[in-house]
């Protein structure tokens, strides 16, 4: 059963980032870059059933939520992933039915409806600090 099916239109997301997005209750999750994307990314993640999954605003990560069936008490996971299919973290949230997930507009919180209630969560990923020619950057970083 497919849980979410969503394009992402935005005029600042490089051709090759992918942009489409299917998601399966069953753990699957395909990413294209168009609709006749011949190499998807795909990933699973194991012994997750998916409520739902959205871009974060600028395209570069999305976040899914659902139910770890593998953990014995609180299953509610968001895991965090790049536009590329690589992991990013994993949240776990008290509760036992996670059934929404939403972006603030600049991307950097996140809200979950879990059980009757809302929580939120501020985005940090780790990054160094570079300097080049008198120009700070901000370097992000996987772990």
């Amino acid at each position: 059963m497919i849980v979410k099916f969503s394009l992402l239109r935005r005029s600042h997301i490089p051709d090759d980032r992918p942009r489409f997005l299917v998601a399966y209750n069953h753990g699957v999750i395909q990413l294209m870059r168009h609709e006749n994307d011949s190499n998807p990314v795909i990933i699973k993640i194991p012994n997750m059933i998916i409520s739902k999954a959205r871009w974060s605003s600028d395209g570069s990560m999305l976040a899914i939520c659902g139910l770890q069936t593998d953990l014995e008490d609180e299953k509610c996971m968001i895991h965090f992933i790049t536009a590329y299919g690589e992991p990013l973290r994993n949240l776990l949230i008290p509760g036992q039915t996670i059934t929404d997930i939403s972006w603030e507009g600049d991307g950097l919180r996140l809200c979950a409806a879990v059980d009757s209630h809302l929580f939120f969560a501020n985005i940090r990923l780790d990054y160094k600090v570079k300097k080049r020619k008198n120009i700070y950057y901000k370097l992000f970083q996987l772990n």
